[in-house]
């Protein structure tokens, strides 16, 4: 077992330099060195020149932090866009990611292993429970970062880093029971084989019954969901500087669609009671191979990261209800939508390695192919609403090429320079197939509901190319052993795309005809960038603060307008993406921990947290004067973990953590303003060495608010989840 150790500690260490792990990781994380690899290599939390921060594993366990919201809860300047469906959370960092709809491209950067996790439709802008399985950390990199992670990572990026095959022989299981009878288990083994090789496997599955959304007059839940994954890692050291790893994962999963979580603002009473008539589910399948190789030549490293993703989704809705309509001739109108989506990423890089030469260099090339399509079939609408009824079916076909370099010169031995530079050509090619049912002109009223319709179809090509050069410049002065101090300025570009609804405004309307284009060009962020970062107390505190000012041209904006088929008397609401103009956003941010000791066996008090103050504005544009949307001015998240040792049993603890966001309005012009947000969550556990326990109780203080509304007026919009609780337990072998 020593030879394993040894040759399997010897490919995490090769990792780690690679930029996918670190081996700076202790059970508490909190007053270890913390590693981030936010220059693709694993380098010090506090001397890295860029506004970060890492999520342990510990803290995720402890907080119960399992999806895209309650990581962004828990980061400065970041928030969420929630719209009903569980696959449908969009993150909001620094200001950037308001335009967002179908093919949309994301504003931050979703990696996982840091390989890209994002893109197509229906759960392509977030990351899934599978992600969030088996995690090592987090690792959160705010500002422009397209240099060395491209992908239009305007706000920033995300890495979720999965715990890699170990060198010692585990098994854990875990069982989850919690609110609306949900129920679930995990198991994980873990295995070496031999000096050269180990095995990592695990399980999820999870089933909840429902019953906070259920219907009104039945009494069913609404709200029934079930999640199957699986995944194999293998990681391979067979000598000679070679180390491999390759993750398989896949799952299945269905549950709510969006009209489930949207109800009447003015009916408080059904915030939880739907009619339904027709399916309101969702179905998705997703597959994921990423493997990783890393060859150690002496004097650098060179890696292959490559990435298989595929992707098989559907919705159904109740539109008329989902729309909030009473009309007999829409009684069965429902929206049905399906996507599947394929992806293939390669990566290629070589960086050096040693230490103490005083220079940092990295040069690499990334090629991303996405194809995919999507169908939204509108149907239901009889009689003379059958104008209503509508089909739009979308193909994708996009390359991405970029080629991508890094050199960082000691000037002296306090001051370091660094420049990033990554050249980005994107070329989308995109079919949009409409179609539309019409009256025949000088159809009467009278015959509207039992004469024919006129069926017709359009088809409409594009074929565009974006290109850009992103860049970082970055001064980083060490000015002693606990202080760093540095000085950013960034570029990066999202590219443009294509709306997949086109605007069937009737020609009797005001005004008349499309109000806006299928395709919008891409945006650029210009950031600079003043940090601060400095730990005291043999790492007991640490204080990390960022000043920023960001530049936006061609700024992405997701709009709405009410459209009116020709024919029909019944409008309904279009989203799509316009180009805004210009924009600024400027912001504070901190981010903080302590640990103190306290009374009690092993007692320690652990408190984090993180706060901004931001303030935006369109500049130019139809919109000009107005907040950036989705942004917040005032926001905080403060965790309080006080724990001890009984009787030498293990680690117990008790977490309190909150969040609070303020102001900001939805929709370009603002006349949407968004809700406050004062959330409280609580979580107790013992963790002993073969056992663990624990009770997580969300929104204890039953806030409920609305995370997005549909329309100006507010008459709907999607409400939060009440207060609900979770329970886990479990046992290593």
């Amino acid at each position: 077992m020593k030879r394993h150790t040894l040759r399997l500690t010897t490919l995490a260490a090769a990792l780690g330099a690679s930029g996918s792990f670190s081996l700076a990781q202790t059970s508490d994380g909190s007053t270890e060195r913390i590693e981030i690899s936010a220059r693709k290599r694993s380098e010090p939390l506090q001397e890295v020149p860029v506004a970060a921060r890492t999520l342990s594993k510990q803290m995720l366990d402890d907080e119960n932090v399992t999806d895209l919201k309650a990581l962004a809860a828990r980061t400065a300047s970041a928030s969420t866009v929630e719209l009903g469906a569980s696959f449908a959370s969009e993150v909001i960092l620094r200001g950037s990611g308001s335009g967002r709809a179908v093919n949309a491209e994301t504003a931050t950067g979703l990696y996982r292993n840091g390989a890209y996790a994002a893109g197509g439709n229906i759960g392509g802008r977030a990351f899934n429970r599978m992600d969030f399985f088996d995690v090592q950390r987090i690792e959160v990199m705010r500002g422009p970062q397209g240099a060395l992670f491209g992908r239009g990572a305007v706000g920033g990026a995300m890495n979720i880093i999965n715990v890699r095959p170990q060198s010692t022989a585990t098994q854990q299981v875990t069982l989850n029971a919690g609110s609306d009878g949900a129920i679930g288990v995990e198991a994980i083994v873990n295995q070496p084989v031999s000096d050269a090789l180990a095995l990592r496997a695990g399980i999820k599955s999870s089933h909840k019954k429902g019953g906070t959304y259920r219907d009104r007059t039945g009494g069913a839940a609404l709200d029934e969901e079930r999640f199957d994954g699986a995944r194999v890692s293998v990681a391979l050291n067979p000598g000679g500087g070679f180390n491999y790893q390759l993750l398989v994962d896949g799952y299945s999963e269905a549950g709510p669609s969006f009209a489930v979580q949207q109800f009447v603002i003015a009916q408080p009473e059904n915030r939880f009671r739907r009619s339904f008539n027709t399916p309101y589910r969702y179905w998705r399948k997703e597959w994921t191979v990423i493997g990783e190789g890393t060859w150690d030549l002496g004097w650098a490293s060179v890696v292959a990261l490559t990435q298989v993703k595929r992707r098989d989704a559907a919705t159904a809705d109740d539109f008329d209800r989902f729309n909030n309509l009473a009309n007999a001739n829409l009684d069965r109108w429902q929206r049905l939508s399906d996507d599947s989506m394929s992806r293939f990423g390669q990566e290629l890089r070589i960086q050096n390695t040693g230490s103490g030469s005083g220079v940092q260099w990295l040069a690499g090339i990334e090629f991303l192919k996405l194809d995919g399509t999507f169908t939204v079939d509108t149907n239901g609408a009889i009689n003379r609403a059958r104008p209503n009824n509508s089909l739009n079916a979308t193909t994708s076909n996009d390359t991405s090429l970029g080629v991508f370099g890094l050199l960082g010169y000691d000037l002296t031995p306090r001051l370091n320079a660094t420049l990033e530079l990554r050249q980005q050509n994107d070329h989308k090619k995109f079919t949009l197939v409409s179609t539309t049912n019409t009256f025949p002109t000088g159809t009467s009223a009278a015959l509207q509901d039992t004469g024919p319709v006129t069926t017709g179809s359009l088809t409409q090509n594009f074929d565009r190319k974006f290109d850009g050069l992103a860049k970082v410049l970055a001064l980083a002065y060490k000015a002693s052993t606990t202080v760093n101090a540095y000085l950013r300025y960034g570029e990066a570009f999202r590219p443009g795309g294509f709306n997949n609804d086109p605007d069937r405004n009737s020609p009797a309307s005001t005004p008349a005809g499309p109000r806006f284009a299928i395709a919008y060009e891409q945006e650029q962020a210009k950031t600079t960038e003043l940090g601060l970062k400095t730990e005291w107390f043999e790492r007991a505190l640490r204080a990390n603060a960022a000043a920023y000012r960001t530049r936006m041209s061609d700024i992405l904006l997701n709009n709405s307008v009410s459209s009116t088929p020709p024919g029909s008397s019944t409008a309904r609401t279009l989203q799509y993406i316009e180009n805004g103009g210009g924009a600024r956003i400027d912001g504070f941010e901190l981010d903080m921990s302590l640990t103190l000791p306290v009374a009690g066996p092993g007692g320690r008090l652990i408190v984090d947290g993180s706060a901004n103050i931001t303030d935006s504005q369109i500049t130019a544009g139809r919109f000009a004067g107005s907040d950036v949307p989705q942004t917040r001015p005032k926001q905080g998240s403060l965790g309080v973990t006080y724990e001890w040792r009984p009787l030498g049993l293990g680690r117990a603890f008790v977490n309190v953590n909150t969040q609070v966001l303020r102001g900001g309005f939805q929709q370009p012009g603002n006349s949407i303003a968004m809700d406050k947000v004062d959330l409280l969550n609580l979580n107790v556990g013992m963790r002993a060495r073969n056992w663990f326990a624990s009770l997580g109780v969300q929104n204890v203080n039953d806030f409920l608010y609305v995370t997005n509304y549909n329309n100006a007026a507010r008459t709907t919009g999607y409400t939060n989840a009440p207060r609900a609780w979770s329970l886990k337990a479990g046992a290593s072998f």
